[in-house]
């Protein structure tokens, strides 16, 4: 089963690493908070190297199961 990035919202602390490290960039950064988010339709793009995972400095960026 393929997976898609999940952030934890309540974890993030919004220092963007994820934005810059996200190789399709597909990964965005909120303007009131600058938390990390996915938009909707742009999740189906992931490329799943899941480097947003690996630079997240507080691990806050999970793979979840496609539903």
């Amino acid at each position: 089963m393929t997976q898609k990035p999940e952030v934890n919202q309540d974890e993030c602390i919004g220092c963007t690493t994820c934005v810059s490290a996200c190789p399709v960039g597909e990964l965005f950064a909120m303007n009131d908070e600058n938390k990390a988010f996915f938009k909707p339709e742009s999740v189906d793009s992931c490329c799943e190297n899941q480097e947003c995972v690996r630079n997240c400095p507080v691990q806050c960026i999970h793979m979840v199961d496609r539903s």
